[in-house]
């Protein structure tokens, strides 16, 4: 049975996806500060929450490839 390994594309959807989610996250911080009047309070959080949301979608990913391969399950050992 072959393991599955991930193609370079695969790592250029994981960076994207942590770039697009680190600056939408800072974005939208700066933008309701920006509303509110209360620079830089609302970045901070935005910029946090964009990293963990990006770190939370690689990590689920890369466990699919840590994962053991599927495989037929073992068999007990027969009792005498």
């Amino acid at each position: 049975m072959s393991q599955r390994y991930p193609s370079i594309l695969e790592f250029a959807q994981l960076g994207l996806l942590n770039a697009v989610s680190l600056l939408g996250g800072g974005a939208l911080g700066w933008g309701l500060d920006s509303l509110l009047g209360t620079l830089p309070i609302f970045l901070f959080v935005g910029l946090l929450a964009g990293m963990a949301g990006g770190a939370r979608y690689t990590w689920d990913r890369i466990k699919t490839y840590l994962a053991e391969p599927p495989g037929p399950s073992p068999e007990p050992p027969a009792l005498p």
